[in-house]
């Protein structure tokens, strides 16, 4: 896209494995300006570490991820708005995946440092009150007797009430409306895609 004239950017989730013992062997390259999640802390919703343009990363613990991701997403736009040229924004951040919290004491090796935790995503305090009532669609094909695999039981009430659980904890932690907000704009070259992780 560069060499078609825009100004790129990217934040959030680039892909699984990048971490913080390579995020710089070799950094990620051709954008104007990055800032990356890093494993094992990418899904750690409150425990956030970044590489910006492959500098070292950068600690965001105690606070939200989403959110770190979203001000990154809004300093590019300020930051592409300065130039003529049109830009495209990527901002993945991570919900509504599981959070995956790592262990905080690192071996010599990346591998050996995952002793991973998987929970519900996280959401922000402010969106608590939202989806109190949802319960997962109860459709004719919903928890029937006879499941497609013979191994498989029905689902018992406690668990169809934990999958809601988690379906309304995943709606919560995934509002991309609060996520990038686009300012008022005189420009019409504007292209930005947030990645839904889905």
């Amino acid at each position: 896209m560069q060499a078609a004239g825009y100004q790129t950017y990217y934040t959030g989730k680039l892909w699984n494995t990048h971490n913080i013992y390579n995020y710089n062997k070799p950094a990620a390259n051709g954008f104007n300006g990055s800032d990356f999640l890093l494993d094992p802390y990418t899904y750690d919703y409150w425990h956030a570490k970044m590489t910006r343009n492959g500098a070292t990363p950068q600690d965001y613990t105690g606070q939200y991820s989403p959110d770190v991701v979203a001000e990154k997403a809004l300093g590019f736009l300020d930051e592409a708005l300065e130039h003529e040229q049109p830009f495209f924004l990527t901002v993945g951040p991570v919900a509504p995946h599981s959070n995956i919290i790592g262990n905080s004491v690192f071996a010599d090796s990346y591998s050996a440092a995952l002793a991973p935790g998987f929970a519900i995503p996280e959401y922000a305090p402010r969106h608590a009150h939202l989806f109190k009532d949802y319960k997962i669609p109860r459709g004719e094909n919903f928890n029937p007797e006879k499941v497609w695999t013979k191994s498989e039981p029905s689902l018992t009430a406690s668990a169809d009430d934990n999958d809601s659980q988690a379906e309304r904890t995943g709606s919560r932690a995934f509002l991309v409306s609060t996520i990038v907000s686009l300012r008022t704009m005189t420009s019409s070259s504007v292209l930005v895609c947030v990645l839904c992780n889905l």
